[in-house]
């Protein structure tokens, strides 16, 4: 152990130091265009392990998004695989400005010509980024996934396919519109199905003053029940809304599992509604006014 030790205090660290120091300066420094180029072995070495560090950071990273929930189906893997090598392109251009730059090159006029190109690009594609952009916020809040009945610009629909740039939604009349993500982040849209499957809906209807009103409770409740997409738990209830000018004004309130047919189911139960009621003598009042004609006599003069 002695003889170690006093091997070790005669090692001159200096020497090292600078051993190591004339091994990555080894090269030569040559004059182009004015400016001095320092091509020497640790210029290389390290822009080859900023290029080796940076490979290994993408490949991880792609990896790692591919198998994420972020991309379930394969068309938007190669959707992704495409947009993932145009970044990776972007990337090795500026790791190559940051390689020249180490040489000792003078790029302040390539970065500035190269920041005026991205700015005019970054305005061209505002709109495409904005959308691609409001993908990843989409998947990753999981406000909206395929399959949920929402409301957008005054249009009722079902997600059918959210992809990078647009989502495609199905309308209850069979038609599908486009909508681009960045619209379904800013503006305001109504998820039916966010919080649950169930939503509740209602159909109102205004009957005679002269009805009886438990009767027309049993009736309207009966009806929810039947229908084959009404739930029966939570239950049909019925509300007593209010006296209007013609009629007593009544709510049925159900739940259903299939908001995108709400408006179907809506329409069977009026047509019960309005066939029971026939049946049972219940009058669905129209609005009536009553005019009095009042005549003055003439008066003499």
């Amino acid at each position: 152990m002695l003889q170690i030790a006093e091997k070790t205090k005669q090692i001159d660290f200096a020497q090292v130091t600078d051993f190591f120091e004339s091994v990555l300066n080894f090269g030569n420094a040559f004059t182009v265009g004015g400016m001095t180029v320092n091509f020497n072995l640790g210029a290389i070495l390290l822009i080859a392990l900023l290029f080796w560090l940076t490979r290994i950071l993408m490949r991880s990273l792609k990896r790692l998004l591919v198998k994420s929930s972020l991309f379930k189906n394969e068309d938007n893997q190669l959707k992704f695989a495409g947009l993932f090598k145009v970044i990776q392109t972007f990337i090795y251009i500026v790791l190559f400005l940051i390689s020249l730059s180490v040489l000792g090159l003078d790029v302040n006029g390539i970065f500035t010509a190269a920041a005026g190109i991205l700015l005019g690009l970054g305005f061209a594609l505002k709109e495409f980024l904005q959308d691609t952009l409001g993908y990843f916020m989409l998947i990753s809040s999981k406000s909206i996934e395929t399959g949920d009945v929402i409301e957008v610009e005054g249009v009722v629909g079902k997600v059918v396919e959210l992809s990078f740039g647009t989502t495609k939604i199905l309308t209850r009349d069979d038609k599908i519109i486009i909508v681009p993500n960045h619209k379904l982040v800013t503006q305001s849209v109504y998820n039916f199905t966010q919080n649950h499957k169930a939503t509740r809906e209602f159909v109102s209807v205004g009957v005679a003053y002269d009805s009886d009103v438990n009767k027309v409770k049993e009736i309207l409740t009966h009806i929810a029940v039947s229908h084959e997409l009404v739930l029966f738990k939570p239950e049909p209830f019925v509300f007593f809304e209010d006296f209007g000018d013609s009629s007593l004004l009544f709510k049925v309130s159900f739940y259903t599992e299939n908001s995108f047919l709400s408006n179907q189911i809506k329409s069977d139960l009026r047509f019960q509604i309005m066939e029971e009621f026939q049946k049972e003598g219940v009058i669905i009042p129209f609005p009536q006014r009553d005019i009095h004609v009042i005549s003055k006599k003439e008066e003499d003069v």
